[in-house]
């Protein structure tokens, strides 16, 4: 008969996210406890099996939408495979909705794979890092965070980021600036928009609330940019966007006006994605460095594994940086 956590949990009258816990040494299970699940597991040859088959596996969970984005969640998961594999350890990818549906299913899921610490990529439902939290796992949020689900999150500095992009935009002469970016999109759209008006003000520019679209009905639809566009009266001399997305579909809308770029109107995008850099004009952007990110969550993950240890629930901020595109221009010196 195969010896699993299950045998062990229903042998020892405790959870098999409990032998789990147990078996890590992680300090949320009480002595008496861990020395009952290992007495038993090292009785029934758990360990010695365990030890010989162990595959280090990791798992990444995400929403469905994320994994199949081609934009950008795409490239993060590369990264995040490619850093996995060179710590000799495998990846198992799993949908959110595992974590949503049956916290407990998806604990025992884990233990049976031989799960030693989970990623989480991208914004999902509360429940998600809530689950993983308790699951007695280390766990790294990556491209996002989560500021009360008791995780460490690895994120780019978007208010920061959203500062250089101002000013990029400031230094080459424009002073009219405004905003557009679903902010109910992301963490990261709300933190862009609020960097923006930040720096708009630090630098003594108007940030009149009509500059920004900070809400649109369809996301990625230059249709629904149109009414808005309209009631700005005079549209702003530059866009800063939330992402490179935006700013392509922005470019469409203002084009149906008879506005071009950065001939009329200026635009800076957030990502740096092959999308941006694909399009004419080329796209100024914001570099959020996904490999970097990768890196730097997979290294605390694998560090905490090793120690044995939980991560403690922080924000770690990245720096991103401006990559120029052909969408800005300088502006001639008004005498």
């Amino acid at each position: 008969m195969k010896i699993t956590m299950k045998t062990i949990a229903e042998r020892a009258g405790v959870s098999v996210n409990t032998v789990s816990q147990a078996l890590r040494n992680m300090p949320t299970v009480k002595s008496e406890t861990r020395e009952t699940v290992l007495r038993i597991a090292n009785e029934l040859g758990y360990l010695e099996t365990r030890t010989r088959h162990d595959s280090r596996n990791i798992a990444l969970v995400s929403t469905v939408e994320n994994l199949q984005d081609s934009y950008f969640y795409m490239s993060f998961q590369q990264r995040i495979l490619q850093n996995i594999q060179a710590h000799g350890c495998s990846m198992t990818v799993y949908s959110s909705t595992h974590c949503e549906r049956n916290p407990k299913v998806f604990w025992q899921t884990l233990s049976e794979a031989g799960v030693g610490g989970i990623v989480l990529l991208g914004d999902m439902d509360p429940r998600v890092p809530q689950t993983a939290a308790a699951c007695g796992l280390p766990v790294v949020a990556i491209g996002t965070l989560y500021a009360h689900e008791g995780v460490c999150s690895v994120i780019e500095d978007n208010l920061n980021g959203a500062g250089l992009a101002v000013r990029h935009l400031y230094e080459r002469g424009y002073r009219r600036i405004g905003y557009v970016g679903h902010t109910p999109h992301s963490i990261a759209f709300m933190e862009r928009y609020l960097g923006y008006v930040g720096e708009m003000m630090r630098l003594g520019l108007p940030c009149p609330a009509d500059w920004s679209i900070t809400y649109t009905p369809v996301e990625y639809d230059s249709d629904a940019l149109s009414a808005p566009l309209s009631e700005m009266g005079r549209i702003p001399e530059a866009f800063v966007c939330a992402n490179d997305n935006t700013a392509i579909v922005l470019a469409k809308a203002l084009s149906a006006r008879g506005l071009t770029i950065p001939n009329d109107v200026a635009l800076v995008g957030f990502d740096n994605s092959l999308f941006g850099k694909m399009s004419n004009p080329s796209l100024a952007t914001v570099d959020v460095h996904c490999a970097l990110q990768a890196e730097t969550g997979i290294q605390m993950l694998m560090r905490a594994i090793e120690t044995r240890e939980l991560l403690p629930a922080r924000r770690i901020a990245l720096p991103c940086s401006l990559v120029e595109g052909d969408s800005v221009t300088v502006l001639p010196i008004e005498l």
